[in-house]
């Protein structure tokens, strides 16, 4: 019987994986091919082909099609016919197979059909170890079943980037990974450009039925559907999850393994109801079904755009800009990192570098990736923010000006983009503590591309931290040759060891990608070793342009090969007892999710540490009266102002010090001490001082679910003490306190308090049992035993009308 089951083994997909993408595979073992005897043998049981009609090329109504082509030679088809992929899985048997052997050494001309994506990497450093692509047979002017498959090309064969429309002369094995129809290619020739086939057009049925017996041809090959609507959203995979896919009519399913903005997370517009004039496409058996995957955003041809068109022709690239001909790479970069907000940092007048400073907004872009993920905000076990290094996509060799660091949300992807990924991203331009940065609103994966060579520098442009030299290479891959290590260790600027060294020309080397050379348990730093060459990335941190290599193959030492790796220690972690530079947790987020913090139960005055001195504390409230001898504040680490939970903290410092800080501004605290306030968690500081200005977080808003449970939120409010909190739609319950430690009440007994308003007669509301606030903002504090709200301000009461 022909068939296809409905369910794959979660994550084993060569391809595509239950997780959606198209890079997540482990899987790199040579596909074992048995020995079948000469290629232009029995390819198989072609006659089992459950009635399908295989004459009679449909054109589907294109018009003015190609006449002088030369002829195009079935060799897909009987592949594509033949028992190993038409009997999957083989009788008698109800489980997919990982692999199902066919013929070996079939030798053919194919044209691409799709744009290139990664099949597998190196577990090691990232780079692609296979590509794929979808072809056809060469030279058909119209797509036909059976004659559409998946190509697989080792990257040691080939790392060419082939563009829609190039013919290649290929010599492969076939065999179905998990029932999909794959060809590995042996040996390959680019031997020119053709035509690329018209797409078949088809009726949904014959997909969204998923019988096989109109289903199985159509695998592999080019097809449109026309007149089509979003009957339902989304498509679940396998294992559960949205990936993008959403159904049509006749159940069809359209899946997103391209990332197209119309179905990625970030862009999403899948909505019921929404008309297509057509939809273009692969098709492919994944998530146990067969489903259409369009390959580029302008395959979705939705029915307001007008005027029909023919939607492949020899002029489609796809959504990628990277180089085509004698095109160059757009230079999207170097505009931000030349602008007055990045070069001109700190501002004049001032000595300190500013938290934040905002440049444009609404920046789109495509990028190519550089260096490895790291955390950029928040802890490995919960990330905020992603880091990446980025430069223009398409550059062959990296230039001045053109690289940056990337910061995305785990809101934006929790996908993890790899070296060579190529990305369209709408951004905006932040400098923090001057070094630049894009952080990302909407993200688009367009293909997996080259990594530029990196720039050859003196090692002086850096080390010099002159910034006519060092400021153009801020963000960019660099490499320096024939340099010793003169100093170690480099200290960070809290006079720490992170794993830094310094070598020929005062340059700085760092350790942010935990390489086994710098890390504590594998520590080889030694003055006088010689490098034939450095490669990194290059930073602005620990107040220095540094150098960052991203892989201990980065680090060519003479009379010998790349560093060795070490064992088998995560990258991106040094092996050190604390993270190095931009990993390290900021400090208020340390004491609140200490155990001293978060588990505290002592109904007493605890010093828990003391000589502490905290920097980049943005303050978030105005100043008030906290004791006869103590002026308070509230504040939040700068780098957790997008997420603060866990970030903020109330600050005592003596009144003697006469400090009138304003909200934004950026300060330093010294001789200062972490102390639990009868568990109400505070700093107490002998000396501030402002270092810069910031943006201030947003208030963080307490759901219903949390206010109407209040008395036993404690758990769950926990990690929002020291913040700024908005309550909404809450109503004055009593005008008085319920142990004459308060003000009012409002809600469910939630205590509100007049800190900020000594002496009484200038507090600007009068309780009114019966009043409603739209909204009630204010510092959430831990007093005498329960959590309470402060208004800060007037602006904080905001009555319903």
């Amino acid at each position: 019987m022909l068939r296809k089951l409905t369910v794959f083994a979660a994550g084993l997909m060569l391809v595509m994986a239950a997780c959606g993408g198209r890079q997540v595979s482990n899987i790199d073992e040579e596909i074992v091919i048995p020995d079948y005897g000469d290629a232009t043998g029995d390819q198989g049981n072609v006659g089992d082909k459950g009635g399908v009609d295989q004459g009679g090329v449909d054109h589907g109504g294109w018009d003015d099609l190609p006449t002088d082509v030369p002829p195009s030679v079935n060799a897909i088809g009987p592949i594509q016919q033949s028992d190993a992929s038409v009997k999957c899985p083989a009788d008698g048997s109800d489980t997919d197979p990982q692999f199902q052997n066919g013929v070996r050494g079939v030798s053919l001309d194919v044209v691409i059909v799709s744009p290139r994506w990664v099949v597998t990497k190196s577990k090691e450093d990232g780079t692609p170890t296979k590509y794929g692509y979808y072809v056809a047979d060469a030279n058909m002017v119209v797509a036909e079943r059976w004659r559409g498959a998946m190509m697989v090309v080792p990257a040691e064969l080939s790392d060419e980037e082939y563009q829609l429309g190039d013919i290649l002369t290929i010599k492969a094995d076939h065999a179905d990974y998990y029932c999909n129809t794959q060809l590995s290619v042996k040996e390959l020739v680019h031997i020119g450009t053709g035509i690329i086939p018209k797409p078949l057009v088809i009726n949904p049925a014959e997909l969204g039925t998923q019988d096989p017996e109109t289903a199985e041809p159509l695998e592999g090959v080019l097809v449109q559907v026309r007149d089509v609507v979003v009957t339902e959203v989304p498509f679940l995979g396998s294992d559960g999850k949205d990936h993008g896919g959403f159904y049509i009519d006749d159940d069809m399913v359209v899946a997103n393994d391209f990332r197209l903005a119309y179905m990625a997370k970030a862009t999403d517009a899948r909505t019921v109801g929404h008309r297509f004039k057509s939809i273009t496409g692969v098709v492919n058996y994944t998530y146990g079904k067969y489903a259409l995957m369009p390959r580029f955003d302008e395959d979705l041809v939705p029915e307001e755009d007008g005027e029909d068109k023919d939607i492949i022709d020899e002029d489609v690239t796809g959504t990628d800009d990277g180089p085509d001909g004698d095109n160059e790479p757009v230079n999207a970069i170097g505009p931000i990192q030349q602008s007055d907000i990045s070069v001109k940092c700190p501002p004049p007048g001032e000595t300190a570098d500013p938290a934040f400073r905002n440049g444009e907004r609404n920046l789109n872009l495509d990028v190519v990736v550089t260096s490895p993920r790291w955390v950029a905000q928040g802890t490995k076990a919960d990330p905020k923010m992603w880091g990446y290094m980025v430069a223009d996509a398409g550059m062959t060799t990296a230039e001045a000006w053109r690289g940056i660091t990337m910061v995305v949300p785990i809101e934006v992807t929790t996908d993890e983009l790899a070296l060579g990924d190529v990305v369209r991203v709408n951004a905006e331009h932040v400098d923090y503590y001057c070094n630049s940065q894009i952080k990302v609103k909407s993200l688009t994966f367009v293909r997996s591309g080259n990594v530029p060579e990196p720039l050859i520098i003196d090692p002086d442009e850096i080390g010099s931290q002159n910034p006519e030299t060092a400021e153009p290479l801020e963000g960019v891959l660099v490499k320096v040759e024939n340099v010793t290590v003169i100093t170690t260790p480099f200290l960070g600027s809290d006079g720490k060891d992170h794993g830094g060294f310094v070598v020929t020309g005062e340059m700085p080397v760092v350790n942010d990608f935990g390489l086994a050379y710098m890390s504590k348990n594998t520590d080889s730093r030694t003055v006088g070793d010689e490098f034939e060459s450095i490669t990194g990335v290059v930073k602005y941190t620990f107040g220095k342009y540094v150098l960052a290599p991203r892989f201990d193959a980065d680090m060519v030492k003479k009379g010998g090969s790349e560093q060795d790796p070490g064992g088998e220690e995560d990258p991106g972690d040094n092996g050190d007892d604390e993270d190095s530079g931009d990993d390290e947790d900021p400090p208020i987020f340390q004491i609140q999710t200490s155990t001293a913090s978060k588990d505290c139960t002592a109904n007493e005055i605890q010093t828990i540490t003391e000589n502490l001195t905290i920097e980049n504390l943005v303050v978030v409230t105005p100043k008030f009266s906290a004791t006869q001898v103590n002026d308070g504040y509230y504040v939040v680490d700068a780098a957790s102002v997008e997420n603060p939970v866990w970030s903020g903290v109330m600050i005592m410092i003596p009144k003697s010090l006469a400090t009138d800080f304003a909200l934004g501004d950026v300060i330093k605290l010294t001789g200062a001490k972490h102390i639990e306030y009868y568990c109400f968690t505070e700093v107490q500081a002998t000396g501030a001082s402002k270092t810069g200005t910031s943006q201030l977080p947003q208030p963080i808003d307490i759901g219903a679910t949390i206010v109407n449970a209040w008395a036993t939120s404690s758990s769950e409010l926990e990690q929002y003490e020291g913040n700024i909190i908005r309550l909404s739609n809450v109503q004055v319950t009593h005008a008085d306190s319920s142990d004459n430690k308060g003000w009012f009440r409002v809600a469910n007994n939630i205590e509100v308090l007049s800190d900020f308003f000594y002496p009484e007669d200038t507090r600007p509301y009068t309780p009114t049992v019966g009043d409603t606030f739209t909204s009630l903002t204010g510092a959430l504090k831990y007093h005498w035993g329960k959590f309470r709200i402060a208004p800060t301000v007037a602006a904080d009461f905001n009555k319903a009308p």
